[in-house]
């Protein structure tokens, strides 16, 4: 029965992880068509608005009121891509752990995860590169994790300004891939293109390191 069970626990952390990533992408989809719809719907509403203004002072307002509108639905598509990012970023980093806590179940070691330093996925990594020998070669595409990583951080702690440290780094990264832009202030935004790759790769490295740890 254990070989049994053995034999098929790949497969099903495969099928777990692709469920997750495609719940989130379908969000994704979803959630950027619906905003599409609305901006579309929000011009259509404001020409018919200036149809029946009448007077150039009720069309001054009406402008000005669209451009106000405007203004808060062009934060929205970053608010969502940001919101879908770091819920990919957690699931990677909750996953990775899993995998640690498993192997130090299955092959009952003494070393948890806890009595290593630092913390996150440096973490994670550090336990099952050292602790459970995978090989740096299976950590698929680690380069780009790194780097969402430092956009995970510089979100959460420091209000989505990117610190000089980083500044160098994220500015290739953009230049490369042309995922993300670097704004004036040293702000971030986000696309959904960024989102749909980080999917797929977070998606590659779990699918990976479940296969090795899990056989």
């Amino acid at each position: 029965m254990t070989k049994l069970m053995n034999f098929y626990l790949p497969s099903l952390w495969e099928c777990i992880i692709n469920r997750d990533f495609d719940l989130i992408t379908t969000i994704l989809k979803i959630s950027d068509e619906n905003l599409k719809e609305k901006m579309t719907t929000l011009s259509h509403e404001y020409k018919e608005t200036l149809k029946k203004c009448g007077t150039f002072e009720l069309e001054e307002q009406a402008e000005i009121h669209f451009e106000e509108l405007l203004q808060e639905y062009a934060q929205l598509p970053n608010i969502l891509y940001t919101s879908l990012f770091l819920s990919s970023y957690a699931l990677l980093e909750q996953k990775m752990a899993k995998l640690c806590e498993e192997y130090q179940t299955t092959n009952k070691t003494d070393i948890k995860l806890k009595d290593l330093n630092g913390k996150g996925i440096k973490k994670t990594k550090l336990y099952l590169r050292k602790v459970a020998g995978i090989a740096e070669k299976d950590f698929k595409n680690w380069e780009k994790i790194s780097i969402y990583n430092k956009i995970r951080n510089c979100i959460l702690h420091n209000g989505g300004i990117i610190q000089d440290k980083d500044l160098k780094c994220l500015n290739n990264f953009k230049d490369k891939y042309k995922v993300l832009e670097i704004n004036n202030d040293n702000s971030m935004e986000l696309s959904k293109k960024f989102c749909e790759q980080n999917f797929k790769i977070s998606n590659i490295l779990l699918t990976r390191l479940g296969a090795i740890i899990y056989n």
